[in-house]
């Protein structure tokens, strides 16, 4: 728009977009940059807040193999690893399908917890072996902690995590791809959401499932 970075931008800048949005909108955007002699890529970021404080985040990158090589210095000044996807758009995909497998493992796990809660296990036994067994994930390591005492204090929100949730339907959709974890993922975000819970860590969600087993809520 008018005054915008477009607007101003000299030629051969590049535009590294950290977002997690559409494929096709990091497409548009691409292709209308491109027009006014600016480059572009679909940077998205895997990880959390608490993951960021520590550079633990890792980059996934859409757009040419140039313009990647160009942005890693900058990659580097925040991130412990960066991969180029392919062609605009990909890194954007990418994150989508990072997130859904996220979605599953984190469900797996809160589904888990409330079973062990409602028949009275100790807690920090049962994540201990968790994070031991053979379905231990970095999940149950950053996650897990939070769902067993109830502390949700915000590393991603309730509501991010459903925006992400709708964005990965759509692919699915647009493909022809069931995503059965991604709707009961959505499904439970948005009990959550309207549960009063937009504000807290996705990991909140947990708090419905120990609803509807008969468990007091901790929020």
């Amino acid at each position: 728009g008018p005054k915008g970075v477009a607007e101003g931008a000299p030629k051969g800048l590049i535009v590294a977009d950290a977002s997690t949005s559409r494929p096709e909108d990091s497409q548009r955007l691409g292709a209308e940059l491109a027009r006014r002699g600016i480059r572009f890529l679909d940077a998205c970021v895997s990880g959390t807040s608490a993951m960021a404080w520590n550079k633990d985040l890792i980059v996934i990158a859409g757009g040419t193999v140039e313009d990647f090589e160009a942005a890693r210095p900058l990659f580097a000044g925040f991130a412990r690893a960066a991969y180029r996807m392919g062609a605009v758009g990909s890194g954007a995909m990418a994150k989508l399908v990072i997130n859904l497998i996220l979605f599953g493992n984190r469900l797996a796990l809160a589904e888990g917890l409330v079973l062990g809660m409602k028949a009275g296990m100790e807690g920090e036994s049962l994540l201990e072996v968790l994070q031991d067994a053979a379905c231990s994930s970095k999940t149950m390591v950053d996650k897990g902690p939070k769902m067993l005492k109830g502390e949700f204090s915000p590393e991603g929100h309730v509501r991010t995590s459903l925006k992400d949730a709708r964005l990965a339907l759509e692919q699915g959709a647009r493909l022809g791809v069931p995503m059965h974890v991604g709707k009961l993922w959505a499904e439970l975000q948005q009990q959550a959401y309207e549960q009063g819970m937009a504000e807290l860590d996705s990991s909140a969600f947990i708090e419905v499932l120990r609803g509807k087993a008969g468990l007091p809520k901790r929020t």
